[in-house]
């Protein structure tokens, strides 16, 4: 049986995704404070991985999550607060050859934590911008998985064989969703 390759972290492009204009207020207030601005998405923020169906196409899971801060003030300057804004965006390509066009599923929240204030030394604390793994390996019904938390604390499971690959995503917000390509064909034994 032929095995699909394991999961690879690597850099990627960063994707430009537009963020609309905030139609839900809350108590007056736009959850996306207006002119909040994101970084690209860092390489520790991203997740790559690819891999191979038993009916002759691929498969491609890009994950990010950029990160952007908003100032919120206080009488005094100094003792302004940060609120730390995360967009964390999965986009799962399955593509196969000509003249067949690519199937995508993608998924996004922003999901925001604070606000985070001046220590007694005077220093706030930052955002998290680590992507980690948190592990790899087969599991009882043979196909393999990867698990790996985003900085905001998106926690993304990627199931995959020659026959089908899952990411269930599940957001720091406790909302979830799954992304899945299956095989044409099954695969041979």
């Amino acid at each position: 049986m032929k095995r699909s390759r394991p999961l690879l972290f690597a850099l990627l492009l960063t994707l430009a995704i537009p963020l609309g204009a905030s139609d839900v207020k809350v108590a007056g207030e736009s959850f996306i404070p207006e002119g909040l601005i994101l970084g690209e998405a860092d390489p520790k923020n991203r997740t790559f991985g690819e891999g191979e169906l038993s009916d002759g196409c691929t498969w491609e899971l890009n994950a990010e999550t950029r990160i952007g801060r908003h100032r919120v003030e206080r009488e005094k300057p100094e003792e302004d607060c940060f609120r730390y804004y995360y967009v964390t965006t999965a986009r799962l390509v399955k593509k196969c050859p000509a003249p067949a066009v690519p199937e995508t599923g993608e998924s996004e929240r922003i999901t925001t934590t604070g606000p985070h204030c001046p220590a007694a030394n005077g220093t706030v604390e930052e955002a998290k911008s680590l992507a980690t793994p948190v592990s790899e390996g087969r599991i009882p019904d043979g196909r393999f998985q990867t698990i790996v938390r985003h900085p905001d604390g998106t926690r993304f499971t990627i199931r995959y064989d020659l026959s089908s690959v899952e990411v269930a995503i599940v957001y720091p917000d406790g909302t979830a969703d799954v992304l899945g390509q299956i095989a044409k064909k099954p695969p041979e034994e």
